[in-house]
């Protein structure tokens, strides 16, 4: 039989990390464990395994890359010193207005916040990794992944990508689709950007090439001018010289 320690949240939380610590009174303390959640407290899930304490004192924390929701944890020691003994914190948010009874067809959690990369910036939505900004939703007890980000119209937001879009909420349903982190950006970047392609059009490229070659004809032909009119000077001064 497997020894856990389980934690029952009472409602549904966005859990980000765990902090775990050995016996306060004797040298014991659990050297390795993993996790698993569950929603019900009838399917569970496998998270991963840790590395847990190295003495009785000191405190071991870890944060989920990515986090995970859940109503109930459990920790199973897997490895240890003397005996079982654990001190645990569990750190995460409340998801507001939702119990696992009503657990049908509703939305959990769209990420928000400023993030360093796409995996910092994904859900755990059941054994489901989502896609950054995703919507982790629950049907018939079932968690899942969607993108369908419901937009209204806002002001436009320029992203890291340097493309303009329509609002905050098109950035992030484009970057869930896409899997691909993108974050609101200076206004700055994307014309910046805009001015770099209109430089780069193909088009305005072409132009450029045939006005250097009308350029380069007139220089030309006025060269030739100049060159004919010295020469007919030059001709006409011997031809005075001549009839002298």
């Amino acid at each position: 039989m497997k020894h856990y320690i389980q934690f029952d949240l009472d409602h549904i939380h966005l859990l980000s990390g765990i902090a775990t610590q050995g016996s306060p009174h004797s040298p014991r303390w659990v050297k390795q464990y993993y996790l698993t959640y569950s929603f019900d407290g009838k399917d569970w899930t496998r998270h991963k395994s840790f590395d847990g304490n190295r003495d009785q004192d000191s405190i071991v924390r870890h944060w989920f890359k990515p986090r995970f929701h859940a109503r109930l944890v459990r920790i199973y020691p897997e490895t240890w010193n003397g005996a079982i003994c654990l001190r645990a914190e569990i750190y995460g948010c409340r998801v507001e207005g939702l119990t696992s009874s009503a657990l049908q067809e509703t939305s959990l959690f769209v990420p928000q916040g400023h993030f360093k990369s796409k995996d910092e910036h994904r859900v755990l939505c059941g054994s489901h990794k989502c896609h950054p900004y995703a919507t982790c939703k629950v049907k018939s007890g079932k968690p899942y992944c969607t993108c369908a980000l419901e937009c209204k119209n806002g002001n436009k937001a320029c992203g890291s990508d340097g493309h303009v879009y329509k609002s905050v909420c098109e950035l992030k349903k484009k970057a869930c689709e896409k899997n691909k982190l993108i974050k609101v950006a200076k206004p700055t970047k994307c014309v910046l950007k805009e001015s770099a392609l209109q430089m780069s059009d193909p088009d305005t490229e072409e132009d450029d090439k045939l006005d250097y070659s009308i350029k380069v004809i007139f220089i030309t032909l006025i060269l030739l001018s100049v060159i004919g009119l010295i020469m007919f000077a030059v001709i006409v001064t011997r031809w005075i010289q001549s009839r002298k």
